[in-house]
């Protein structure tokens, strides 16, 4: 086997959706891409459901649904409490296919991956993605891969910077393509410089581009305007453009004997409102707020200012007197201007960890929602320290009521239901991690509107502008690509799930299945010569549970969250 450039090589594409792709491939935008699906195999693939990057790219990693390898999101209840914490790869309960791959003498490249971090020991190399605190240099196995790393490109960056795009369009676009070409240098220098088998690497800034700029490229959005279609309407077609010269340039440095697969982890569509269901949850009476512990705007304030260190900050003595005098003011300027505007100022300064935690009344809490799209978690006694409601009967008949009034909700409009899906946990996960698992899941109008992760209590209204400017949000249709010797050509496929990528990357590699996965092997993506060669075995495998996990420090954990917060997940 060559082992100066990987037989496999995938490509991660994060949020990527023929939706896109598609139009302006007929467009003649996408050259690349569009050679790869003419010459491969193609279709959509399912994402999780939810279709959120923590459990779509581990459903990827692993094989298996989430209840069997445990991450539904970007954070995780602590056991025994209601605080949250980000989850890493320490969390992950299940082998990834890497190290399926590893345990058969196949060495495996591993790029960006989100959720990768803190890195680990792998027969190959890694450098760690979304997760790694400070989002500027990755962390690598082995440690002194980062030096050449930094060597080569210079200004490498695990994340561009996000809060960019509220102060300058144009600022945010230039930053993610100064990511993205980054990122393809970064690609390029460790195939050609690092020895494996396999290799994959994934492209983040697709997702982060398509959060922002959808509006302005997609006419039907209603905060499309003709003024900012204009101005900035080419920007989302003009980076994918250029994306897809960095993919052509990735694969045409590589022998033609490489088999090529691009995957995202979901899809992506337009987001017109945030909806804050547990205002809907507090009218219903299912949760109840600690007033106490709610101060108004003028007594946060009053509290912050107060703090030596933001006096200093601010080149002013500690006087107590001027602080409230600034309170005052903070709460005058809520009665005569913008509410909204002024809560999401002090809000933003809140820690959303603090929001949920300290700012509801447990024991008198039956249902509470966090989380990304759309879930409730019920407030019972097994799960939970100051749980209320029963399992059994009086759980079940919870559930069935609120989901029985969540289908009474109306868009904005009032012409139709807003709810538009609604399962419970158990006919969406199977697996030992059921416990972690949102009770209610649901959709609205499509995903056109979503719940963000925390509680916003000073909202009177049921929906709200998107968070931080966001215009599009996930979908469950991502994208599966398959270009080289091994596959079908001028081929589209349907049916393939997320959990298909694992056990198809495993054989594709010439190694035997795990037995235990809850994906198939896409056998109708490969050609007749590549299945005459390869019989599909699989082979028994039982997991251990991870002995050790790893726990940001604060300064780690205030990073990722910050992260996540401007990227709107938060």
């Amino acid at each position: 086997m060559n082992k100066k450039f990987p037989r496999i090589v995938v490509i991660g594409l994060d949020g990527a959706t023929f939706d896109v792709i598609m139009p302006l491939a007929k467009r003649g935008v996408l050259p690349h891409l569009n050679r790869l699906i003419k010459n491969g195999v193609h279709g959509n693939l399912e994402s999780t459901v939810q279709p959120m990057t923590p459990p779509g790219w581990i459903s990827m990693y692993t094989g298996l649904n989430p209840g069997r390898h445990g991450i539904y999101d970007f954070w995780q209840h602590i056991e025994n409490t209601y605080k949250l914490a980000p989850a890493n790869y320490s969390s992950i309960a299940h082998r990834m296919f890497w190290k399926h791959l590893n345990s058969h003498g196949i060495s495996t490249g591993l790029f960006n991956l989100p959720l990768t971090y803190p890195p680990h020991e792998v027969d190959g190399f890694m450098v760690t993605g979304m997760g790694t605190p400070g989002n500027v240099e990755p962390a690598t196995y082995p440690a002194n891969l980062i030096g050449g790393l930094k060597k080569a490109v210079p200004s490498y960056s695990v994340e561009g910077n996000h809060k960019l795009v509220q102060k300058n369009v144009f600022s945010f676009y230039y930053d993610a393509l100064k990511v993205t070409r980054n990122r393809k240098k970064a690609f390029q220098w460790l195939i050609n410089n690092n020895s494996c088998d396999f290799f994959m690497g994934v492209f983040t800034s697709t997702d982060r581009v398509q959060h922002f700029l959808w509006k302005y490229w997609d006419h039907t959005h209603p905060a499309n305007t003709s003024i900012n279609s204009m101005l900035y309407g080419k920007l989302l077609p003009t980076f994918w453009s250029r994306l897809d010269s960095h993919v052509g340039m990735i694969v045409n440095d590589l022998p033609e004997e490489t088999d090529i697969v691009i995957v995202s982890d979901h899809g992506f569509g337009p987001l017109y409102k945030d909806v804050y269901i547990n205002q809907w949850l507090s009218a219903m009476g299912y949760l109840r707020f600690n007033k106490k512990k709610i101060r108004s705007p003028g007594e946060f304030a009053e509290t912050l200012l107060g703090s030596s260190k933001m006096m200093k900050w601010l080149h002013l003595d500690n006087d107590p007197d001027l602080t409230a005098l600034i309170a005052d003011c903070f709460d005058n300027l809520c009665s005569v201007t913008n509410e909204r505007i002024v809560d999401r100022l002090f809000w933003s300064v809140v820690s959303p960890s603090l929001l949920q935690e300290e700012y509801i009344d447990w024991t008198r809490t039956k249902a509470f929602s966090h989380g990304y799209i759309g879930r409730i978690f019920i407030n019972d006694k097994k799960r939970f320290p100051s749980g209320i409601v029963e399992p059994g009967y009086e759980y079940e008949n919870l559930r069935d009521e609120i989901a029985s009034k969540l289908k009474e909700l109306k868009t904005p409009d009032g012409t139709r239901p807003l709810v538009d899906d609604i399962r419970f946990k158990e006919n969406v996960y199977n697996g030992p991690y059921m416990d972690a698992a949102p009770d209610i899941l649901f959709s609205m109008d499509g995903m056109k509107y979503i719940t963000r992760q925390f509680a916003r209590h000073q909202e009177t209204s049921l929906f709200g502008e998107p968070d931080i400017g966001e215009s599009a949000t996930h979908r469950m249709n991502g994208i599966f690509i398959a270009s080289g010797p091994s596959f079908k050509t001028r081929e589209t496929i349907s049916g393939a799930h997320i959990t298909d990528i694992a056990p198809t990357l495993i054989h594709l590699a010439g190694a035997p299945v795990p037995d235990d996965l809850d994906g198939n092997v896409l056998l109708n993506i490969f050609d007749k010569c590549f299945l005459e060669k390869n019989e599909l075995s699989y082979y028994h495998h039982e997991d251990q549970p991870a002995t050790e996990t790893y726990t940001y420090t604060e300064e780690e954990r205030k990073s990722v969250e910050e992260n996540l917060r401007n990227l709107g997940y938060i």
